[in-house]
């Protein structure tokens, strides 16, 4: 009996290689990690889930909140030298006491920077911006996590360990992570594109609302005054007004104002403010401000620089979509201070008039458009 006793005893493996000795205590090794990456795997899943649930809570709270706006500082830009109305020169030597208050008023402040109120306004404009492109990031770097973890699993299955998963599986998986990566990515490079737009809108309307015009008529009174475009808004002091620059040669302004002048009745019932701009370097534009006397819906720029910098900016935007700015551009401002449209050539001031005649006939909102 005690020989059979030791005859059934097992007994313990024998190595018969060095190389079998080192391959059986990694069994539970590889075990332990395969069990480790399906863990971060679902941790990875639920953590995708989550910002993808905050993503659409957001986004749809920003479609909910109204969104404000926030007028420019006043005082941003230096005045120019010469502040005499273009309407009537005034005698050498004098200077009218409106237009002397008016360059008091426009002084710049010590320690102002300029375009100091964009941030705060693309905050209340869209306040879950910077958080949806936050988390649109962080999702594509979710994604490409999943995949680069995805490609040990796919050679471990190729290469058949133990406990690894079925290569059909594994290129599910590395699919699935593929997609999430391209959709957030695109997702993200949306996003960023979006908000660099925003931006640059807000400080197109932040120089549109630092721009001074020459007010001729019964809104300026007896005498020709400055007025920054911000104080035509709407809720401010002032009738609100929808100015439509006009931005060329001479000539072309010349030919708007003398095309609008047929219809002068309808451009001041609509409250458009017709501002002619002569961009082209070194051209007088005398002509121009004696054409535009005595029409009220007609206010001349004041000629400071940031005019030059409005010119720039919207010439810029027309030669970037491959157009040819010399014929003369239109850009027309609502009374909010958003630009509304902007386009090439003279306008159709019939088709212009006539539309927003319509929607006052309809009872619609044009108190702010």
């Amino acid at each position: 009996h005690f020989g059979l006793s030791l005859s059934i005893r097992p007994e313990p493996p024998i190595c018969a290689t060095r190389s079998q000795a080192m391959l059986l205590p990694r069994r539970p090794v590889m075990a332990d990690c395969h069990r480790r990456c399906k863990r971060a795997a679902a941790w990875s899943a639920m953590v995708s889930a989550a910002l993808v649930l905050v993503t659409a809570i957001l986004t749809a709270a920003a479609a909910v909140v109204p969104c404000g706006f926030i007028a420019p500082r006043s005082a941003s830009f230096r005045p120019p030298s010469p502040s005499v109305s273009p309407f009537r020169p005034a005698p050498s030597g004098q200077r009218s006491s409106a237009a002397t208050a008016a360059a008091k008023g426009r002084q710049r402040e010590p320690g102002y920077v300029p375009f100091s109120s964009d941030k705060l306004r693309a905050e209340t404009d869209d306040p879950f911006g910077k958080a949806r492109s936050a988390l649109f990031a962080l999702l594509t770097a979710a994604a490409g996590l999943s995949l680069f973890l995805s490609f040990p699993r796919a050679l471990a299955s190729y290469m058949g360990v133990r406990g690894a998963k079925p290569i059909e599986q594994t290129a599910q998986d590395i699919g699935i992570s593929l997609v999430g990566v391209v959709v957030c990515g695109f997702l993200t490079y949306n996003e960023f594109k979006t908000d660099a737009a925003r931006e640059d809108m807000k400080k197109e309307g932040a120089l549109i609302g630092r721009c001074s015009v020459w007010l001729q008529g019964a809104d300026a009174g007896a005498e020709p005054v400055i007025v920054k475009l911000s104080d035509l808004r709407a809720s401010r002091s002032r009738r609100a007004r929808r100015p439509i620059f006009v931005i060329g040669s001479p000539q072309y302004c010349l030919e708007c104002i003398e095309t609008s002048a047929v219809l002068s009745d309808a451009m001041d019932r609509s409250d458009f403010l017709l501002v002619p701009v002569v961009s082209t370097p070194g051209a007088d534009g005398e002509l121009v401000a004696k054409a535009a006397a005595g029409l009220p819906y007609v206010a001349v720029p004041d000629g400071s620089p940031s005019w030059q910098e409005l010119c720039s900016m919207q010439i810029d935007k027309v030669r970037n979509q491959g157009l040819d700015e010399s014929i003369g551009q239109v850009v027309i401002v609502k009374k909010n201070g958003r630009v509304a449209t902007r386009f090439l050539g003279v306008p159709n001031w019939g088709a212009i008039t006539g539309e927003v005649d319509a929607r006052v006939s309809m009872g619609m909102d044009t108190k702010t458009i």
